[in-house]
């Protein structure tokens, strides 16, 4: 056979295995194309109604406060990638893209996600995403939608935010920084909780505020009903400022935790407020009981009462007030304190806090002491709080990890 006829052939050949690949690749479409219809076929959740097949799909999903980090392996992401029925289950169910948290700059991501929720109520975590500037535009289109909000940064300027409100359905907020964040000030906040009318949930972590409002009106905020100040990597350490209740009113409040407290201006703050205050975590440095006790004769709803203190007398004082008066704290059902000190307690602070368990073991049902230095109590103080627990009260008295009146 010639050379012509060999290139020739080759030709002819390499036209027929061009068009065989074809013929194949048709194959395997038609082939994937009849799996996935068997597929669907065999699939029980294909089969179901939409319906139910959603609200299955929704079960693979944590609740609020959960927020969902997008991966590839877990839902709502994984549920994209199992087969087109699946997909077109996910994609067609509003409820599955309602909670995201991000931790990094994705808004392109970030709108899709948004768009995929419809119009259903958000829940939307950024944490460590930079200037969120693009990030919040994208939110300032889903204002209305959003109804949780938490934001962490090394930087944070409220102004964005303030500009893309109003926030009408927002239930919950969380403001708070890696460390310290003192670009923020008193009036941005005001003007930040204005646009939430219907905010329940306020926590600042980390927030050190200017003061620079100077508007004679105080803001009225009736609908907030938890504000929380603090630390966010130790929930101990309340470390925030309360300079904002120097010019709020915030007449439906129920719990309150803040750290760094002036007790003249939390008198005033309760007098303007008259709130049905129900917890409160404060941290007590700087002054005595006696300087906190005129605010609490101003809140007679309390149920639940947290103290943090690096002063012995603290120890000492608050039981003792509790024993002596019936009238502070007539309702006080649980007594937390924290005893932030290396050194132990003066044994006679066991003394008074047995007597005042024992004073209000009626209403009291839950007392807890913790801290590192705190010790195990004498045999005798021991065995009438082991008494006082047998008969319904749950005590806590030692560190964190060991409770000494039940071992």
């Amino acid at each position: 056979m010639s050379i012509k006829d060999l290139a020739t052939r080759i030709e002819v050949l390499s036209a027929e295995i061009e068009r065989q690949k074809k013929v194949l690749n048709q194959l395997e479409r038609s082939k994937k194309a009849a799996q996935r219809q068997l597929n669907a076929l065999r699939d029980p959740i294909a089969r179901l109604p939409l319906e139910i097949s959603s609200e299955i799909f929704l079960q693979c999903i944590p609740s609020y406060p959960h927020w969902q980090t997008p991966k590839p392996r877990v839902a709502p992401m994984l549920l994209l990638n199992v087969c087109n029925a699946w997909s077109n289950i996910a994609l067609s169910n509003p409820a599955l893209w309602v909670a995201l948290a991000i931790d990094k700059p994705c808004d392109e991501f970030l709108q899709i996600w948004l768009q995929r929720a419809r119009g259903y109520p958000l829940s939307v975590s950024l944490e460590g995403v930079g200037d969120l500037n693009k990030e919040v535009t994208i939110l300032g289109k889903y204002s209305k939608q959003l109804k949780h909000l938490e934001i962490c940064v090394k930087k944070l300027h409220l102004d964005p935010f303030i500009s893309v409100g109003p926030f009408p359905s927002l239930e919950t907020l969380e403001i708070g920084g890696e460390d310290e964040l003192r670009d923020v000030s008193i009036s941005q906040i005001i003007d930040l909780l204005a646009l939430a009318p219907n905010l329940a949930d306020f926590t600042l972590r980390n927030v050190f505020a200017r003061l620079d409002y100077d508007n004679k009106e105080t803001a009225i905020l009736p609908n907030i009903r938890r504000l929380k100040f603090g630390s966010r990597t130790n929930a101990h350490e309340l470390n925030t400022d309360d300079d904002l209740l120097q010019f709020v009113s915030l007449p439906g409040l129920t719990t309150l935790f803040f750290g760094i407290i002036s007790p003249p201006d939390f008198s005033l703050f309760l007098e303007r407020s008259s709130p049905p205050l129900e917890t409160l975590g404060l941290g007590c440095h700087g002054f005595g009981f006696s300087e906190l006790a005129p605010c609490l004769r101003l809140v007679p709803s309390l149920l639940h009462l947290e103290l943090c203190t690096s002063r012995q007398k603290w120890l000492m004082d608050s039981p003792l007030a509790l024993a002596n008066s019936s009238e502070l704290l007539p309702n006080l059902e649980s007594l937390e304190m924290r005893y932030c000190r290396s050194s132990a307690p003066p044994a006679a602070a066991y003394e008074v806090l047995l007597r005042a368990l024992t004073m209000r073991r009626e209403h009291l049902r839950r007392f807890g002491l913790r801290g590192v230095g705190v010790v195990h109590p004498e045999q005798e103080i021991c065995d009438a709080l082991r008494r006082l627990a047998a008969d319904g009260m749950e005590i806590y008295i030692g560190t964190d990890d060991c409770n000494f009146i039940s071992s």
